[in-house]
């Protein structure tokens, strides 16, 4: 088998493959007024966490009128926070008898976080 077959039956198992690391990202957008950095980055299905990641933008008196923390992530955690976060909200929403107390403790820290 020549080369050229090898790599284009290669380049077909691998079409369908997102995944990338990223060691360190530090991102500044001055029209944003945001700012941002990312430590050990990894992208697996177009799903992104990281080791530790933090976006926000500075107040500018006409569209942020406050400090705000747009993205987070520390320890890979935000991914998996967040899915436990829309399920409360999920089952606080259809079931009859709501949370339970440690539930709605859960629910209540997590929405600060979010």
């Amino acid at each position: 088998m020549d080369t050229n077959k090898l790599l284009e039956k290669i380049s077909w198992k691998l079409h369908r493959v997102n995944f990338k690391i990223r060691l360190f990202n530090f991102k500044y957008d001055g029209g944003n007024s945001s700012c941002g950095f990312k430590v050990l980055s990894v992208v697996n299905r177009l799903k992104e966490s990281s080791l530790l990641s933090w976006s926000f933008r500075l107040p500018n008196k006409t569209n942020v009128k406050v400090f705000v923390t747009d993205h987070w992530d520390f320890l890979f955690l935000r991914n998996y926070l967040y899915k436990k976060y829309e399920s409360l909200i999920d089952k606080e929403l259809w079931t009859v008898r709501g949370l339970t107390k440690n539930e709605q403790f859960t629910r209540r820290i997590l929405s600060k976080l979010f």
